[in-house]
Order: structure tokens, then C-alpha cells, then sequence
């Protein structure tokens, strides 16, 4: 539930003199846990709200007087209980704050500067693994890691390990309380973050150049066929990367199957990517694994080998 004010998030922040997404980075499990005890507590007290404006607006109407007892008495129990999960919440996070670890190492720590990166399912980023109780007991926390967010778990991807599903709390992803996002955090100091950043900004950049490419030299096409890119050669012997692209225009012809394809009727053209210094396969590499998760966000598919040769199908949208 969005909340417009998060007076909660105020609160702690007065309280202990760092905020939830602060808090959250600590490698602390009392200063990781603070985020979800602040959501369920935002959550509890918005169900006391209401359950007390309920009442109160039962006795404005004079209806504690005029209807049934039982009307009454059983909004008094929902209040009651209400209260009583109000109050379970705040002593929880009343725990972590009074938390001697949390405390101490917040005296002994400045807060490190943060931001947030909103994320929706099927996004592909890379945070630190929060210390919360669950990644310590895997080994997960504080490593460097990239996750795969789902609508309420994420895959987890360590070099040389298989994918571990966690849920959100566990993966370092936070629920923005005032419009329903959600997000993770990254330190404005952390280089290898910093970097996938830029690589990513890269990749993004290329696929927008390579849709604009496909938009001008086929004006009506509807869906873009985009492999992945690859090594070739300059005239004088040098590697450069190179990426094949193509429209696909209004002629259709059904397959041996029946399907309907949709292609250009002239060839794709390659794009020929800027040449860096360094190994071009490990360039080509950290390329083609970001665009792989590009090209999923913006929605396209992957097809099999064939007469259109392997690939994505990327819709375009019409003018």
C-alpha cells in the first residue's frame, strides 16, 4: 500500500540519525532487518488508521446507539486487535534500533552515500547482498552478486555457483512506500558497481542506436531481428566488433509450418561498433551478456537458428 508521507521512515531516521536505505547497507544484521520491520510496522499502523476512522465514523453516526451491539462490539475486537499488531510491530523495531551492534557500529561508522536504482521483474542488476540473518547463514552477505528481480523473490547469480532464489528483503530490494516502486542500492563509491552502470548505459545506447538504424532504412518496418554482436576485421588486420541488423517490412510469407514471417526486403546492414583499446573478446563478451538482459526488458524474444539465422525479435512500435 502506497503511503503518501513516510512518517515511519522519519521517525527512524530522527531516532538513530540514519535513514532505512543507510541503515540497510550496514553490515549489520539488526541495521539490515530495520527496512522490512519499518514496511510491516508502515503496513500495521495503516490498518490501526483505518479500523479507529471506522469506529469513529460508527459513533459520528450515532450508530453505537441506534444499530446492533454486535456491529459495535465487533469493530471494538478489530480495533483491539489492530492495536495489538500495531504494538507487535513497534516493539520489533523498537528491538532492532536498540540493537547494541546496530548501535555501535553506526557510532563507530559514517553512513556511506547511496542511491537508489528503481527495478521492475525481469530487470538485471548488480547489488551487495545485504546482512540480513538468511545471507549470513548462506554466505551470502556482502558479496558482490547479480540479481535477476521477480515480482516478489529474486535469482541470485554467483561466479562459479548456480542461481539462488531469496526473497526480496534478501537480495537488497526495498519497496518505495510512496508510490509502490521497488528499488535497489548502489554506493556512489563502489567501482565495480559504477562500472557495470556505465556498461550497461553502453549497451542500452547501442540498442537505441540500432533501433533508430532499423527505423530509418526500413520506415515501415514492425519488428527488428537483432543478433548478437561479433568479431570481424578491418582492411589492414585489426579486430573490430561488428553487429548485424534487420528490419523486417510488410511482405509476409508463411513457413513450412505455417507461421507468418515478417522480413525486409533488402539485407540487414552492420553496425559497426567504436574499436576499444584491450582484448576485443573480453570487450565483445561483456557487451553481448549486457545486451542479452537489454534486449529482454525492452521485450524481445529469442528465435532458433534457421533461415533467418539466430537472434532476437524486437517489436517496434508504429509512428
Amino acid at each position: 500500500m502506497p503511503h503518501l508521507d513516510d512518517a515511519i521512515g522519519r521517525w527512524i531516521a530522527t531516532a538513530t540519525g540514519r535513514t532505512l536505505d543507510q541503515h540497510a547497507t550496514d553490515p549489520v544484521p539488526a541495521a539490515a532487518h530495520l527496512p522490512e520491520a519499518a514496511h510491516t510496522l508502515r503496513g500495521a499502523r495503516a490498518e490501526l488508521l483505518l479500523a479507529v476512522d471506522r469506529l469513529r465514523t460508527l459513533l459520528i453516526n450515532e450508530e453505537d446507539l441506534t444499530g446492533s451491539d454486535g456491529s459495535f462490539a465487533g469493530q471494538l475486537i478489530t480495533v483491539n486487535e489492530r492495536a495489538n499488531e500495531y504494538r507487535n510491530a513497534r516493539n520489533s523495531v523498537d528491538l532492532l534500533i536498540e540493537d547494541q551492534a546496530r548501535t555501535e557500529y553506526a557510532d563507530a561508522n559514517p553512513a556511506r552515500p547511496l542511491r537508489r536504482r528503481y527495478v521492475n521483474p525481469g530487470d538485471t542488476v548488480l547489488v551487495v547482498l545485504p546482512h540480513t540473518d538468511s545471507c549470513r547463514a548462506r554466505h551470502l552477505a556482502g558479496r558482490t552478486a547479480r540479481i535477476h528481480v521477480g515480482a516478489s523473490y529474486a535469482d541470485v547469480s554467483l561466479p562459479g555457483g548456480k542461481p539462488v532464489r531469496v526473497p526480496h528483503i534478501d537480495a537488497g530490494i526495498y519497496p518505495d512506500p510512496t508510490d509502490g516502486g521497488i528499488y535497489v542500492l548502489q554506493s556512489t563509491d563502489d567501482a565495480a558497481i559504477q562500472a557495470d552502470t556505465r556498461a550497461r548505459r553502453i549497451a542500452e545506447a547501442l540498442l537505441t542506436e540500432a533501433i533508430a538504424r532499423i527505423r530509418r532504412r526500413y520506415p515501415t518496418a514492425v519488428m527488428a531481428y537483432l543478433n548478437h554482436p561479433h568479431l570481424g576485421e578491418l582492411d589492414d588486420g585489426d579486430d573490430i566488433i561488428l553487429w548485424n541488423l534487420t528490419g523486417a517490412g510488410e511482405q509476409l510469407w508463411p513457413d513450412e509450418n505455417g507461421e507468418v514471417f515478417q522480413s525486409a526486403d533488402e539485407p540487414g546492414e552492420r553496425f559497426w561498433l567504436d574499436d576499444r583499446d584491450g582484448d576485443p573478446y573480453a570487450e565483445l563478451a561483456e557487451i553481448n551478456r549486457l545486451l542479452t538482459a537489454v534486449y529482454r526488458e525492452r521485450g524481445a524474444e529469442l528465435f532458433e537458428p534457421g533461415e533467418l539465422g539466430g537472434g532476437w525479435e524486437l517489436p517496434l512500435d508504429r509512428p
